[in-house]
C-alpha cells in the first residue's frame, strides 16, 4: 500500500518505489533506482549540490556516481503533497533523515520535486529537483 494516498492506479507505488530506490542507492546499488526511471532523452535531475544532468545517459551516470559513495542512511518523504495530470504527475515533500558522513549521522532536510510519467499504464519518474534546507528545521 502506498503511502501518498489516493492516486490513479500504479501512481502511489511507482513514488514508493523512487524512495526505496533512494535507499538502496545510499547503500551503494544504483540498480533499483535505474529501474524507477524511464529511460529517455528528455529525462532529468537536479541535485542538492547543484547539479543538472538531462538525458538518461547523464542521469544512470549520476545514480552511479551516487551509489559509489555508498552513503548509508536514509530519508523520509514528509509533508508531501501528489499533483495529477493524465499522464504527469509531481510529487512534492520534504525529504528528511540522516546519512553517514565518516561514519557519523549527518541530518538531512531536502526539498522535493518528482515529476512521473505514466506510459502504457506504467509510473516511473522522468524528472527529480531537490534543493538543501539546511536552515530549515521540519518536524512534521
Amino acid at each position: 500500500m502506498s503511502s501518498i494516498g489516493n492516486g490513479p492506479e500504479g501512481l502511489g507505488e511507482a513514488v514508493d518505489a523512487f524512495y526505496s530506490a533512494l535507499l538502496a542507492m545510499f547503500g551503494g546499488d544504483a540498480a533499483p533506482m535505474k529501474a524507477a526511471w524511464w529511460h529517455d532523452d528528455d529525462v532529468s535531475y537536479m541535485g542538492p549540490g547543484g547539479d543538472h544532468r538531462i538525458g538518461w545517459d547523464e542521469v544512470a551516470s549520476e545514480w552511479d556516481r551516487q551509489a559509489r559513495l555508498d552513503l548509508g542512511g536514509e530519508v523520509t518523504p514528509k509533508r508531501h503533497h501528489l499533483m495529477v495530470g493524465e499522464d504527469l504527475a509531481v510529487f512534492t515533500c520534504v525529504e528528511t533523515g540522516a546519512n553517514l558522513i565518516d561514519g557519523r549521522p549527518a541530518p538531512v532536510s531536502i526539498r522535493a520535486s518528482t515529476v512521473l510519467r505514466r506510459r502504457d499504464g506504467i509510473w516511473k519518474v522522468v524528472a527529480h529537483q531537490s534543493d538543501r534546507l539546511d536552515h530549515v528545521a521540519i518536524t512534521s
